[in-house]
């Protein structure tokens, strides 16, 4: 814990007990329940010496709220009663700022010891349901923009499945880790329609580049090309060239594994707006034999840019729209 200043948010306890408290309310936590979720929420602060920094702040921002309790403005209370012993005061380096604390902790306690407790509104946010689809689910997304109008292929559909939950870090948001099948639809699709069609990556194909080690240009390209023609065809099994050597054919391998692992990628939206739902069209669920993917996302798509990156792997692993070229 640090301290900034000597008002009673200058330090990053009693900022984050305020600001737990907020969000807890905001997200429909009733005022009857939150003080055991912020005791849940702080457990490790109490029984330290920095405990008393909780009690101060919890007091502070109930009372503004009015729902400050005799229980919690009598805790708050007693460690001000007690403050010479805090342990946390050696950060305050001066006696002045002691001094300055102290007179934040006399404003304090004449403010809670006011019986007229504020009236500031709580105001609950609406539920932003990033976790939209069930795992299972098979989606239909309707091509509309212009990216698509550029491939020719608007109003047209592909099939959209999803395999997994994902949720990021402690925020519990969960997203959908999806599959997308490699192929273009006139109509909307029924499952059936989907037996034997492969999965469509979700990055762009191998490049001469990858090979720069390599100073013939020809041999780059074979490279390359062998690459994309296994991620495709992954039966093929190993490139047969004498003219390449072991190192470059275990990169093959290496590249070809890594694209395939993209065939999978994480779709979420940021903005509830991003989610345009009379474009996506529920086709039917089934949970049977859902492929496992690898246990990290290494691919991100946003469900506002999903028609635009759809169009760029399409361009590249599409073969209708590769023999249009």
């Amino acid at each position: 814990m640090g301290f900034w200043s000597t008002s009673l948010y200058g330090n990053d306890l009693t900022l984050d007990v305020r600001d737990k408290l907020d969000d807890l309310l905001k997200s429909g936590v009733s005022s009857q329940d939150v003080y055991q979720e912020m005791l849940k929420c702080f457990e490790e602060v109490l029984s330290t010496d920095e405990e008393s920094l909780f009690w101060f702040a919890l007091a502070d921002r109930m009372w503004d709220y009015g729902i400050l309790t005799d229980e919690i403005k009598e805790k708050a209370l007693t460690y001000m009663t007690n403050i010479a012993e805090h342990e946390y005061l050696d950060e305050l380096e001066t006696a002045r700022e002691r001094r300055s604390w102290q007179n934040t902790l006399n404003k304090l306690k004449t403010k809670i010891e006011n019986v007229n407790q504020g009236n500031k509104k709580i105001k609950v946010e609406p539920v932003f349901k990033r976790n939209i689809w069930n795992v299972g689910d098979y989606y239909a997304y309707e091509f509309h923009k212009k990216n698509s109008q550029e491939l020719g292929i608007q109003s047209k559909y592909i099939v959209i499945k999803k395999i997994k939950d994902n949720y990021y870090g402690d925020t519990m948001f969960y997203y959908n880790i999806v599959y997308i099948y490699n192929k273009i639809f006139d109509e909307i699709p029924t499952l059936k329609d989907l037996e034997n069609v492969d999965y469509l990556p979700l990055t762009g194909k191998a490049e001469e580049d990858d090979f720069s080690n390599e100073p013939n240009k020809e041999l780059r390209k074979i490279m390359a090309e062998a690459v994309n023609e296994r991620v495709l065809k992954p039966l093929l099994g190993d490139l047969q060239n004498d003219k390449i050597n072991d190192d470059f054919k275990m990169r093959i391998k290496f590249i070809t594994e890594n694209i395939r692992e993209r065939m999978y990628g994480d779709l979420h939206y940021c903005k509830i707006n991003d989610y345009k739902s009379k474009y996506f069209h529920f086709i039917g669920n089934d949970t049977t034999n859902l492929p496992k993917p690898p246990l990290n996302t290494n691919t991100f798509l946003d469900f506002k840019y999903l028609e635009r990156d759809l169009c760029i792997f399409l361009k590249d692993w599409n073969s209708d729209l590769i023999n249009k070229k």
